[in-house]
């Protein structure tokens, strides 16, 4: 009966090996690929740290996380190269059913690239901090780059973009007085957003969107990236930011007091600004108080093509608009023919 006893514990023990063993294995395959990945890493031009650290015990499974700083003088094919080794590392039989997330950062003076190389090619890398490279060039250590997942979204179903960041309206001031005639090239095909002072825009800037910027910020402060939002409790005054819009770029003025929308009344500030927005090209300038945001429309509502088909807009009166117009004429801004208050619909 005891050699009976002994052979069932032994087979449970067997059995308890078979099962355990290529987890075992695995997890070694797994420890040795990152130690190797950051091996590797480390000695590509202009890495200044590379770690890849593997987590065995990660939820919902084993967890890989790539973090890798470059120098400020790394080339640009540096940063493709690292993609190109991370992108192989993730896919490789050793790392088979093991979550891996990656960041590539360069930090300057007055800027920060982020980048998250897994969701776009070495090739895509390499060109998007080459376009940087070349904003840094043109406007100095001013422009923050992030490639990945929009800002916002920690779950990762963010659309891939590219984002620029200006963290003070100095900087956005010296931007827009030495922006090109022609924009910055960039692939088409990945969306491009602005986050800086007197400026939220969804593209490339134009000229004309630059030269509205700068004009503006002559007669009225550059409003804040998170102006109305109230998580600047120390804004108070009045501020511009031009925003895009489907006739070209409208201005927004706005009035806040602790970071929040406030009351106001048209002053000659709010004149000056709602002129040279005007006379910029703006498609349209709103004011934005907490008793709403009056606007005022320039030229025709006109048409503009979506999805691949013409959509027609119609001009509709708005009464409170109307009195906002008639307010601002009698602060002392005529308006131009083609402008009055009103709402495209």
């Amino acid at each position: 009966m005891a050699g009976i006893v002994l052979v069932a514990l032994l087979g449970v023990s067997g059995t308890s090996l078979a099962v355990h063993a290529p987890f075992l294995e695995g997890r070694w395959d797994a420890s040795r690929a990152a130690t190797d990945l950051a091996t590797r890493l480390q000695g590509i031009d202009g890495v200044r740290s590379a770690d890849a650290v593997y987590d065995p015990v990660g939820l919902p499974e084993p967890t890989l996380t790539v973090d890798v700083a470059f120098s400020g003088s790394s080339p640009a094919g540096s940063w493709g190269r690292a993609s190109a080794v991370v992108r192989s590392a993730a896919a490789g039989q050793d790392l088979t059913g093991t979550t891996t997330t990656a960041a590539f950062r360069q930090s300057g003076s007055g800027s920060r690239v982020e980048v998250e190389p897994l969701l776009f090619s070495s090739g895509v890398v390499t060109r998007e901090i080459t376009g940087w490279r070349a904003l840094r060039t043109a406007f100095g250590d001013r422009i923050s780059l992030h490639l990945g997942r929009a800002s916002g979204y920690t779950d990762g179903t963010g659309r891939r973009t590219r984002e620029y960041h200006v963290r003070t309206a100095a900087d956005m001031r010296a931007i827009a007085v030495a922006w090109p005639a022609t924009a910055p090239a960039v692939d088409a095909s990945l969306p491009t957003s602005w986050s800086a002072p007197g400026l939220q825009l969804s593209a490339m800037p134009s000229s004309a969107v630059m030269h509205a910027v700068s004009a503006l910020a002559d007669v009225l402060p550059l409003a804040p990236v998170a102006a109305g939002s109230g998580s600047d409790l120390t804004q108070t005054g009045t501020f511009v930011a031009v925003l895009g819009n489907v006739r070209g770029f409208q201005v927004s003025i706005v009035a806040l007091r602790h970071g929040a929308p406030a009351p106001a009344r048209p002053d000659a500030q709010l004149v000056a600004g709602t002129r040279v927005a005007l006379a910029s090209g703006a498609a349209q300038v709103d004011w934005v108080t907490s008793s709403g945001v009056p606007s005022i429309i320039a030229g025709e509502c006109g048409s503009y093509q979506l999805g691949g088909r013409t959509v027609a807009t119609s001009f509709s009166t708005n009464a409170v608009d109307d009195r906002f117009a008639e307010t601002l004429t009698a602060a002392g801004l005529d308006l131009p023919a083609g402008v009055r208050g009103g709402v495209c619909t």
